[in-house]
């Protein structure tokens, strides 16, 4: 199927994403943006998708 990029990006300009390393901030902003922002998250469990990955990664 093929979407129009400017559809998405109509649909998606509200979505921040936020990403970084091991201890970069990301959980302590985004504890900021919801406080003082009143944005809304949608949390994800990082550690369910653990059995799919090599131990040595």
């Amino acid at each position: 199927m093929r979407i129009n990029n400017n559809y998405l990006k109509e649909q998606l300009k509200h979505v921040y994403w936020l990403n970084g390393g091991c201890c970069g901030g990301k959980t302590t902003m985004t504890k900021k943006f919801v406080a003082e922002l009143g944005f809304q998250t949608l949390s994800d469990d990082v550690l369910k998708y653990r059995p799919f990955t090599n131990p040595t990664e």
